[in-house]
């Protein structure tokens, strides 16, 4: 099983990595080993069973000293720095002579100044690694002797006008600056330690955040697994859905009255259950606006996302269920739930029928006898009323979003692409997420539930509080925008 060691030399910096860790979608086929200064904290030795965080402890250049023989004992290669300056005081505890190299998806930067003037083999070697053609400005030619068909650029702006996939090598500590600090798009750093290529999460960025922290560690993953190509190719691929959104899902959602809906829920289920106390599991709980209501109202929930970056943003509200990483259709790890629920249209993510039968199922070995499981979904007049060829704007706190949804009728599907432009110094950054529903028929869906081990008690709307499952079915697509599925475990 392949190893990676994240090397962390700087305190300040484990509280934001520990928000990683917590919500981290580890691979399974990956040892993970995080070595840190300080005293050993103990939370982080229950996040995963394949991630190490190993503490040490005394003067900092012990602390090195004993995670490099931390590092040759485990045969560890693979090795990422958490930032910039971790790394500058790793290669100067270590005597390296350091390129680090900056990457985007329009620019590859090398700064190669720690390397001595008279040595163009080092040069073609990284030019090899990185399979990218050697390039420099006019103002530095004298100060490094250049490999053979080495292009030289009158300066900056001509290299970046013509859109070059060169590697520009750079001595000018300024010009790095400049570029980092102007360049909107967040860099992918790697370093190259004795021949050896190395990953820095970049913790100490000026544009650095969650998402990007998350992206980096991600890369990583992929870095290991497929090369260092495969994780830059990843790295351009753009944003998974309810990624860069999630920092503004709760202002762009500031219209629902969670109130309601969980009242609604609560009603719902003590119609078919009579524990006044239920243990409750929220299924795809985005930001846990609704659980923590729960919360406050005195349940025990837990609650779980596939989104580390929902995640994040529910981790910070004061009355927060316990919340987990998972996806909709993972087996759920505790049972007996008295109710488990998933609203906000989160089923019609699920964009086949197997998908929908293997939630039925694992929500049934997961119930308690008698226990409840009530979901949403978003209907076909829901998607050709509110979302059929339409576009939304709304400006949100530092952001600009806009909404742009349509309805392909051959493949019952909702598409909504997300543009966020948000400002950065003089600026904007673009982040574009693209989501898709499957809008299933009423039919469809209780012909689902019919064939699991659950069974279906009942179907409400909002606007409706009688039980719809005893009406015509058939009309209920074009009838109501939200439907709700009450089911129930037997025994």
């Amino acid at each position: 099983m392949p190893d990676i060691a994240i090397i962390n030399l700087n305190r300040r910096e484990h509280s934001i990595l520990t928000q990683l860790w917590k919500f981290f979608p580890f691979e399974s086929d990956i040892q993970y080993h995080y070595l840190y200064p300080g005293k050993e904290d103990t939370e982080l030795s229950t996040i995963y069973p394949y991630f190490h965080p190993i503490a040490f402890s005394g003067k900092m250049d012990e602390v090195a000293e004993t995670m490099n023989q931390y590092l040759l004992e485990k045969k560890l290669h693979h090795i990422g720095f958490t930032s910039l300056e971790t790394e500058a005081v790793w290669a100067r505890f270590f005597n390296l002579n350091t390129v680090t190299i900056f990457i985007s998806q329009d620019l590859y930067l090398a700064d190669i100044s720690a390397l001595p003037s008279n040595c163009p083999e080092k040069l073609e070697a990284l030019s090899e690694l990185l399979k990218r053609d050697i390039a420099v400005l006019n103002s530095e030619t004298g100060t490094f002797i250049l490999p053979e068909n080495t292009t030289i650029y009158p300066d900056f702006n001509s290299f970046t006008r013509i859109g070059s996939r060169e590697l520009l090598l750079t001595k000018n500590k300024d010009l790095i600056s400049a570029i980092c600090k102007a360049n909107i798009r967040h860099f992918f750093v790697l370093h190259l330690l004795n021949d050896n290529i190395t990953i820095n999460l970049s913790l100490d960025a000026d544009n650095s955040d969650f998402s990007n922290l998350y992206t980096n560690f991600n890369l990583a993953s992929k870095w290991i697994r497929e090369g260092i190509d495969s994780a830059l190719q990843e790295r351009n691929k753009g944003y998974t859905p309810y990624s860069i959104f999630a920092h503004y899902y709760d202002v762009y959602m500031s219209h629902v009255n969670y109130g309601e809906w969980i009242d609604s829920i609560i009603k719902w289920y003590t119609q078919f259950n009579s524990n006044p106390k239920p243990k409750i599991l929220e299924l795809a709980c985005g930001t846990a606006n609704a659980s923590s209501l729960l919360v406050t109202k005195g349940f025990e929930v837990d609650a779980c996302d596939s989104s580390p970056f929902m995640l994040q943003v529910a981790d910070t509200k004061p009355n927060k269920p316990h919340l987990y990483q998972a996806h909709l259709i993972d087996p759920i790890p505790k049972k007996d739930y008295d109710l488990i629920f998933c609203i906000f249209d989160s089923i019609n993510y699920l964009l086949y029928p197997e998908d929908i039968n293997t939630l039925l199922h694992n929500v049934y070995n997961a119930l308690a006898a008698k226990g409840v499981f009530i979901f949403d979904i978003s209907t076909l007049m829901n998607s050709m009323v509110n979302f059929y060829d339409c576009s939304n704007y709304l400006k949100v706190q530092d952001a600009h979003i806009i909404q742009r949804s349509n309805y392909n009728s051959f493949s019952n599907h909702q598409l909504t692409h997300i543009i966020i432009f948000r400002k950065y110094l003089h600026s904007y950054e673009l982040f574009e997420e693209h989501h898709t529903q499957r809008v299933y028929y009423t039919s469809e869906l209780i012909k689902l539930c019919n064939a699991s081990k659950l069974n279906l008690k009942a179907i409400y709307s909002p606007e409706k509080h009688t039980n719809l499952l005893e009406k015509n079915v058939e009309k209920l697509d074009h009838n109501f925008f939200r439907l709700f599925f009450v089911l129930q475990k037997e025994r």
